[in-house]
């Protein structure tokens, strides 16, 4: 399947993004989740192509994308409602996992113009305590430099885990560069890691859930909620609030972790192709 790297500039920032199949056919936009490339986006590209033209967008901060001062969650949302209309991909298919379900959720609520499906992945308005634990405690351990990809892979396991370990290498290599003294280093900006996973949320953090949850009742597209059967990061509970928040909505579970689409693309696709 061919696929083009591409940049376009967005809000003063210039912005990576993949694209593949024909543009004649209807717009389908792949969100990553936080730390991720428009590269994660290539498997399930390669199971639609031949319906959709696919594009996959690399958000600020993140891989080959500039780097900014500001990561608060609208300018993510903001990008990617600029990306849609730059590209003329409105009306798309959305589907966003993790940080990148997020993004759809405000998408679609504030931006209804632009989406015409949306298809959350593993992601609402509140994420589990506990699993929200385990993520900060394991993104803590990862130092900063790697002398080798294995190396870097096996840090990043206890975060990513689920993940096969080709999948993981593949997903790490398109956000990694070697620097002058030899060792690997992630391209997604430290400053964004400390602002996702590190800071004190508090307020901030209930400002957006109480954000997201009105965004859910503003929703009219139909809305697919995917979640992880064993993810600890998306309860049952909150998948179940969200499917009687939003006014089109439904639940189906995959057996995954977190990050579904890559722990198990064949078991995320068959439960997404009829929706599509």
């Amino acid at each position: 399947m061919a696929s083009t790297d591409k940049f376009i500039t967005i809000n003063g920032l210039k912005l990576h993004y993949v694209e593949h199949g024909d543009p004649r056919n209807p717009a389908f936009l792949y969100l990553t989740g936080a730390g991720g490339t428009a590269h994660d986006g290539d498997i399930l590209a390669s199971q639609i192509v031949d319906r959709y033209h696919v594009l996959a967008l690399t958000q600020r901060g993140h891989g080959d994308s500039d780097r900014s001062e500001n990561y608060e969650g609208m300018v993510f949302l903001e990008d990617t409602a600029s990306f849609i209309e730059a590209t003329g991909s409105a009306p798309a298919v959305v589907c966003g996992l993790s940080m990148g379900g997020m993004i759809g959720l405000g998408l679609a609520a504030l931006h209804p113009d632009k989406v015409a499906k949306l298809i959350d992945v593993d992601s609402g308005p509140e994420g589990d305590p506990e699993g929200r634990k385990r993520l900060v405690d394991a993104v803590l351990t990862i130092p900063d430099a790697f002398d080798s990809m294995d190396e870097l892979i096996a840090a990043h396991r206890v975060a990513l885990r689920g993940i096969p370990d080709d999948a993981l290498r593949r997903g790490l290599e398109f956000d990694t560069v070697r620097g002058e003294d030899g060792k690997l280093r992630r391209k997604t900006d430290p400053a964004f890691v400390r602002s996702a996973f590190l800071e004190d949320g508090g307020a901030r953090n209930q400002d957006m859930e109480n954000a997201l949850w009105g965004a859910c009742a503003m929703i009219k597209c139909p809305t697919l909620i995917v979640r992880g059967s064993r993810s600890d990061i998306l309860s049952r509970k909150t998948a179940e609030r969200m499917v009687a928040a939003i006014p089109n909505a439904q639940l189906v579970e995959v057996d995954a972790e977190h990050a579904v689409p890559y722990e198990n693309p064949e078991g995320f696709y068959q439960a997404i192709k009829d929706f599509i």
